[in-house]
């Protein structure tokens, strides 16, 4: 049965074998040199019952309020690495690096869509052709729009008869065509030069770079970046897409806009300027680009909070 300290009688023999419990555990506790002879800091000889040293007793509690302090400061540290974890968790749009990452991620998404879309038609350049005989004198020759992998067609406007042009390039009038709004590949008739090669390369690889640039950005919305090298890799990505879509324009050097011979006696003297896919291009290079030097400022803000 238990009842309040104080009202225990002290002169019992239940008391005696709880007091004696208690020293014989105290002794079993206490190191050997301290049960039997230590020494007292107010000048005694020493002390038999350590439980019963004032000296003891101190040392006693101030290591038992150590170790209380010591539990309390292991927990919070604990705590800590608790929430960290927390924070770096996937959690889509929650943006922990603020907005910054969110208009990247827009911005390079266009200039990926761009830089597809730039390389899927036919009106990647506007050519217009001039015709020079044996002689030396010039006549219009036939306009169109080309691609990197396709040309579009021409065909006679309604109502027009055009089989006489079509046997005589001299006396073309170009005005009885218009565009028939189709794309043709191009076929083994057409040389593809250095130049023409380089442009079919340099897109898509533009394309694949930046893909994974944009997938770094993506990534940085959802969830905390805890290395600087990750959004650096992203300065450096979106930088090389924006060189290989610049690339891209040395469509504008190849044989489809220069001169080039195509009979003994005549030859055609082209003029190409950027069409619809040729202004995407340049706008998707000009994307890359801003994705970069944003890159290189989400960088600086990833070294800052780390």
């Amino acid at each position: 049965m238990l009842c309040p300290k104080k009202e225990i009688d002290r002169d019992t023999d239940f008391y005696a074998i709880v007091q004696a419990f208690r020293n014989e555990r105290a002794l079993k506790a206490s190191p050997s040199d301290r049960s039997n002879n230590t020494p007292s800091r107010h000048g005694g000889s020493g002390c038999r019952n350590w439980h019963l040293c004032p000296v003891l007793g101190v040392e006693v509690r101030v290591q038992s309020d150590l170790d209380e302090e010591h539990e309390v400061k292991t927990w919070h540290t604990e705590e800590a690495v608790e929430e960290e974890i927390e924070v770096r968790r996937i959690v889509p749009f929650s943006n922990p690096h603020g907005r910054l990452p969110m208009t990247l991620t827009a911005v390079s998404l266009g200039a990926f869509i761009m830089s597809i879309a730039c390389a899927q038609g036919c009106s990647f350049v506007s050519r217009t052709t001039m015709i020079q005989d044996a002689n030396g004198e010039l006549y219009p020759g036939l306009g169109l729009d080309a691609g990197i992998w396709s040309y579009a067609v021409m065909k006679c406007k309604k109502g027009v008869s055009c089989e006489s042009n079509i046997t005589n390039i001299i006396e073309l009038n170009v005005d009885d065509f218009e565009d028939s709004h189709y794309c043709q590949p191009y076929s083994d008739v057409f040389v593809i030069d250095g130049h023409w090669k380089l442009a079919r390369i340099a897109g898509p690889f533009a394309s694949l770079v930046g893909l994974v640039g944009l997938a770094f950005c993506g990534v940085a919305t959802c969830t905390k970046l805890g290395k600087r090298s990750w959004t650096n890799m992203s300065v450096l990505l979106f930088l090389v897409a924006c060189v290989l879509q610049g690339m891209q324009l040395s469509y504008l050097r190849s044989d489809m806009c220069t001169d080039w011979d195509f009979s003994s006696d005549m030859t055609a003297m082209a003029a190409c300027k950027l069409s619809t896919e040729g202004i995407l291009a340049v706008v998707a290079c000009i994307l890359w680009f801003v994705s970069s030097g944003t890159s290189l400022v989400m960088s600086r803000q990833v070294k800052h909070s780390s």
